[in-house]
């Protein structure tokens, strides 16, 4: 079966974000009216501060009104689901995150929500990869530590959460290696409980821990990008370990099903242009954010892909009812 790290891998180009073979008039194509993106999720989360900042540079580019609106619940599927029944103009657009698409559905399988059919997906921006930290001043000082100790004796893992990105790299990671790990979900900080020992291994969002890898007291022994970063150059990818995935909570620009081809390109032209911006550079350096692009085709098919990927370990874990 394919899987989504051998497929990002493929996409991967040249960080030439501007190169699009799209229609030169696109821009002309985008609707005059005020432009609503949706965040399905609370204020302040990585996906918020993106959205956020598009919609200011897309106000700037078009001196017009875009604004962002925040839609939580049901995983996020609350606002894809009024995004999904919105009019295909164009001025309704999501901030889609891979869980929602993903995780969310197989959770809440009543829903009447399809994410391959239900939206037209535009644009990938990427999102934050997960990572294995460990306490620096711990046994386990690389990978291979882990494997070791985990073979003989249980060892403990914290994730923000049952059913998390976090949570099922470690499932994956646990049953394809053998090794014995003990969940222990979080709602609230973990990382001093990393630090002190209480928990062994976080498996969370690389970019929330950079500062205390930076600082010397969490060391990453594996990481969810598609090749090393230049500046952790020592941290191997899972995918190097020899776990096929490459574990993302990607983000994507969404729209309502039945969008003209045109406009899609439209949208897609903008929001590239924007992400090669300094201020969303930055921004997602910050997040660990690999730039990557994918037509909407290729899209579509990374998040059949996942869905593939990841229906069987939440049903092995009985997160899927």
């Amino acid at each position: 079966m394919p899987c989504s790290s051998m497929l990002l891998s493929s996409l991967v180009v040249a960080v030439a974000l501007t190169a699009l073979a799209v229609p030169a008039d696109a821009q002309q194509q985008l609707p005059p009216r005020p432009i609503r993106i949706v965040v399905p999720f609370a204020p302040a989360g990585y996906a918020d501060r993106i959205a956020r900042l598009v919609a200011s540079e897309m106000s700037e580019s078009h001196a017009q009104r875009v604004y962002v609106e925040n839609k939580p619940g049901a995983g996020g599927m609350l606002g894809a689901v009024e995004v999904a029944r919105a009019t295909p103009d164009g001025t309704t657009l999501l901030m889609a995150a891979m869980p929602t698409l993903v995780l969310a559905p197989l959770i809440n399988p009543r829903s009447d929500f399809r994410p391959v059919e239900d939206l037209s997906h535009i644009v990938y921006i990427g999102g934050p990869p997960i990572a294995f930290v460990v306490a620096s001043s711990g046994k386990i000082q690389s990978f291979s530590d882990l494997v070791r100790v985990a073979k003989d004796a249980s060892l403990n893992y914290g994730t923000g959460g049952a059913g998390t990105v976090g949570h099922l790299t470690a499932v994956y990671v646990a049953r394809k290696a053998n090794l014995k790990l003990a969940h222990i979900p979080y709602n609230g900080p973990m990382i001093g409980d990393i630090i002190s020992g209480v928990v062994d291994i976080g498996s969370l969002a690389a970019s929330t821990v950079l500062g205390n890898i930076d600082g010397g007291t969490l060391r990453a022994l594996a990481i969810g990008t598609n090749k090393r970063l230049a500046k952790y150059s020592e941290v191997p990818t899972f995918k190097e370990l020899g776990f096929d995935i490459s574990p993302i909570a990607w983000l994507e620009i969404a729209g309502p099903p039945g969008m003209s081809r045109d406009l899609q390109m439209a949208v897609r032209e903008q929001i590239i242009t924007i992400l090669a911006r300094p201020k969303l550079k930055e921004v997602l350096q910050n997040e660990l954010i690999e730039p990557i692009m994918m037509s909407p085709e290729d899209l579509t098919a990374l998040l059949k892909t996942d869905i593939a990927i990841w229906t069987p370990i939440m049903e092995s874990i009985g997160l899927r009812k």
